[in-house]
């Protein structure tokens, strides 16, 4: 990267700290030197040609958004925006295309590619670092909303996104970390109504049941791989 980027500022942590962590470190760095917005991107996503335009032009022009997410477009010809969440089924809804408004509001914008307006930091935090990976940007937009800030998905600024192209390297971790990460995250921020019928009948016990024993499938057939 010193190579390549001579005039990139590179922070060197001394071990993986993970998304969360990892993305503070930078985040902070930002904030220091004093910039009105910071951009998340993932290492497996691409901004296409005028994106970040795009997505600094939304916020210049509208004090009242505080994190805007990109258009991601995926390998299988999924696209996403955002997501919605429904608090009495615990579910989590995608607005799907075609997007007749160039601004989508949403609950939340994936942390793959969001641009985020330093005041908002400023005021509710960075990442909670104990998420590590997964829902920790459901967290912070949440924490925005409850703050007053809007969160929306930009129709005119795409990203391209391999998908989960360094998680999948480690399955395991994976699943667990979703499966706990959306349940803490569903009882943190969920209405107290619906965070009662969480706990009383499971809405997402089927889902978690099933990440279970895909999980432990994987771990039993990687582990009759590694005896042989």
């Amino acid at each position: 990267v010193r190579c390549e980027f001579p005039t990139v500022h590179l922070i060197e942590l001394p071990r993986n700290y993970h998304f969360a962590a990892g993305a503070n470190a930078g985040m902070r760095y930002a904030l220091h030197q004093g910039m009105d917005a910071v951009l998340l991107l993932n290492n497996d996503a691409r901004l296409l040609p005028g994106s970040l335009a795009v997505l600094c032009h939304v916020l210049q022009e509208h004090p009242a958004i505080g994190i805007v997410g990109a258009r991601l477009e995926h390998p299988d010809g999924r696209v996403v925006v955002g997501a919605d969440c429904d608090w009495h089924t615990a579910a989590i809804y995608e607005p799907l295309p075609p997007y007749r408004a160039p601004l989508i509001g949403v609950d939340y914008v994936w942390g793959t590619a969001m641009l985020i307006r330093s005041d908002v930091l400023r005021t509710i935090g960075l990442f909670d670092e104990s998420y590590i990976a997964y829902f920790e940007d459901m967290d912070l937009c949440m924490r925005a909303r409850a703050a007053g800030w809007h969160i929306v998905g930009v129709r005119d600024a795409p990203v391209w996104h391999a998908g989960s192209a360094t998680a999948n390297r480690s399955f395991l971790q994976q699943m667990w970390l979703r499966g706990r990460n959306w349940a803490r995250c569903f009882l943190q921020h969920a209405p107290p109504s619906p965070r009662l019928w969480f706990w009383l009948f499971g809405v997402r016990l089927p889902h978690l049941v099933w990440s279970t024993l895909v999980t432990i499938l994987v771990w039993t057939v990687r582990r009759k791989e590694f005896r042989l």
